[in-house]
Order: structure tokens, then sequence, then C-alpha cells
């Protein structure tokens, strides 16, 4: 079920769990061991969920992809910060959200740029299910926020 079946709200995702929650209303300003990291907002798809990071050190516009089973690059980007190539793909040392860091041994190179192209900045990285069930996050669209462990 991908979030644009989530017409209001906010909702939290816990792979290792297997649990999703859906709620409305008010969350907290804080969470105790949590942080919040502002939403881009996509006028052509207000559901993505898109967030600004960095990969290998190069702010970048990353989306969590709820829908996909890995992570996937840019090509431009693999090729312009000279990532290692294997035969599944190419390794990223340093993806970055907030205090999050996660290594990607085998990202999938695809140009998602075309998904919405009147965005201040191109789609450079969408996280996968390999990254994205690393850590427990919900999305509070009314908010306009991510939330996050604030460490790992």
């Amino acid at each position: 079920m991908g979030p644009t079946f989530i017409e209001e709200g906010h909702f939290t995702l816990d792979y290792k769990s297997r649990r999703m929650g859906v709620g409305s209303g008010r969350l907290p300003d804080s969470v105790p061991g949590f942080r919040q990291v502002p939403l881009v907002r996509s006028r052509r798809y207000p559901r993505l969920i898109l967030v600004r990071g960095t990969v290998e050190g190069r702010e970048a516009l990353l989306e969590l992809a709820t829908g996909k089973r890995r992570t996937v690059i840019n090509p431009a980007l693999a090729a312009e910060l000279s990532l290692r190539r294997g035969s599944h793909g190419v390794t990223i040392d340093s993806l970055r959200i907030g205090a999050l860091s996660f290594e990607v041994p085998s990202a999938k190179e695809v140009d998602q740029t075309a998904i919405d192209p009147s965005l201040p900045e191109p789609i450079v990285a969408g996280l996968g299910s390999d990254v994205l069930s690393r850590f427990v996050w919900t999305v509070d669209y009314e908010a306009g926020v991510l939330w996050i462990p604030a460490a790992p």
C-alpha cells in the first residue's frame, strides 16, 4: 500500500515488526528520541515522500519510496561521485537523512528526474525497503514533516 491511499493525517512504518499505523489529528511537537525533517512538497504528486539529505556528502533530494525493494540512484550522480560498481549495482558508502547514515551495498541506477520536473531540484535517489526497513519512521502530511530516530 502506497502513501496515495492515505488521504490525510499521518502514518508510521515499522518494517521489522511488520506494522503500519495510520492516524489523523495532531501529533506532538516533540517526541523523545525522534526528530523532525521537513518534507519537500510536490505539487504534481502531493503524497510523494521527499526530503533533503546527502549522498556521499553531496546535498540531494531523496524520495522515501515505499514501493521499491532496493535503493536507486541517478546514473549521472553515481558517475559524478565515482561510486564503485559491482555486478548488482553501485555502492553508496554514506546516504544520510538527518542524523541517520546508511551504507547501500547495491543501489540500482535509475533516472527519477522526470517524476516531477517542477520541483526546485531533481529527485536523485529513492530509498527502498533495503534502507527503509532499518528504522521506524512517521510521515505527518499535515505538519509537512518526517519523523526519524534522533540517532542510530
